[in-house]
């Protein structure tokens, strides 16, 4: 929960077009791969995966990259003290979840559809016996410009006199002659 709400906050402060690299130290897909997957679930129409594996096959970079991971699984532990056993949460419908809830987030398995699913591959794995480095996990994020999206919304009556108009948008904002204008 704390990947995501960190994930959350950047993505917040992002502006239009604006980058950001989302990196752990870890290999676990729940910190990883289910965080973005819950990040792309949450917001849409307001970011998109960044395919940056360019930089990775430069003749100077002997970084090995995988791509990210489609799919993965959730474990927890037996309830059993004597028992180390992990045993494997198979989706939210499951008995075993419903009794873990405090230790597994319904963002833990991938919500996706399989396009958007198919996006996760653009998430770069490093895994230290390829690069003798240490295990990371990057993505490049960017936000999606907005101001595409208001203008989808003006009728084309509009477009056609742009003198004298004012349109009544979600969220309070007016647009006025193709400029924004916060109502307090």
């Amino acid at each position: 929960k704390l990947q995501l709400t960190i994930l959350k906050r950047g993505i917040s402060l992002l502006k239009d077009d604006g980058l950001m690299v989302y990196s752990t130290c870890s290999l676990s897909p729940i910190e990883n791969e289910a965080v973005v997957a819950e990040a792309l679930r949450l917001y849409p129409d307001e970011i998109e995966l960044v395919d940056c594996s360019e930089y990775f096959n430069k003749e100077n970079v002997s970084i090995k990259k995988r791509e990210g991971l489609t799919s993965w699984k959730v474990y927890v532990e037996s309830d059993d003290p004597k028992d180390n056993t992990l045993l494997e949460v198979e989706n939210i419908s499951s008995e075993l979840y419903k009794k873990n809830t405090t230790l597994i987030a319904e963002s833990c398995f991938n919500n996706l559809d399989e396009k958007k699913t198919q996006e996760l591959k653009k998430c770069i794995r490093i895994l230290p016996h390829d690069s003798n480095t240490s295990g990371f996990f990057i993505v490049l994020l960017r936000k999606i410009p907005q101001k595409n999206k208001i203008e989808e919304e003006i009728p084309k009556e509009v477009e056609k006199d742009t003198r004298n108009f004012e349109i009544k948008l979600k969220g309070g904002a007016v647009l006025k002659d193709y400029g924004i204008h916060l109502l307090d």
